[in-house]
């Protein structure tokens, strides 16, 4: 990037951003420290609508409830110490299903 110095950005500013916006960035100076930089911004990105799909597919009636027949929740969630042994239990579970996969990949190979 081009650097320029603060009068000589107050004295060609037209030119320069005619510049920038051609993609020729520069930076504007004052004692040789870059004070801004002047660069062409991207174009924002649209923000996102939650539901804009809402009725374009079609969704089972017990949908919600789809996640309590994967894993029954623990009566009680409150205490830390039973959120501890429940994320220990379910770490476990996950350790034990690798250990199956790699077991059964280790008799393929033989």
């Amino acid at each position: 990037m081009k650097r320029v110095s603060l009068q000589e950005a107050h004295a060609q500013l037209s030119r320069l951003v005619d510049e920038a916006a051609n993609g020729d960035g520069f930076v504007i100076a004052k004692d040789g420290k870059p004070l801004k930089v002047v660069a062409v911004e991207d174009a924002q990105k649209p923000k996102r609508r939650v539901g804009f799909l809402d009725g374009k597919f079609p969704r089972p009636d017990d949908f919600d409830s789809l996640h309590a027949l994967t894993r029954t929740s623990p009566p009680n969630l409150k205490d830390p110490f039973d959120r501890i042994l429940i994320a220990r239990g379910i770490r476990e579970e996950m350790i034990c299903a690798r250990q199956i996969a790699r077991s059964r990949r280790m008799a393929h190979r033989v």
